[in-house]
């Protein structure tokens, strides 16, 4: 995979409740929620 190629992203139903108050509350996208969290993965944040 390279880092072009889209990458699609599948939450329980839990999560997805979760993850829909976290947006609300930051006013952040899904998508720029996940471009956040696995950017951060190599620096310990994610």
């Amino acid at each position: 995979m390279t880092m072009t190629q889209d990458i699609t992203s599948h939450f329980d139903e839990a999560t997805e409740t979760l993850l829909s108050a976290y947006k609300t509350a930051h006013h952040i996208s899904k998508s720029d929620f996940i471009k956040q969290e696995v950017g951060g993965l190599g620096r310990g944040t994610g």
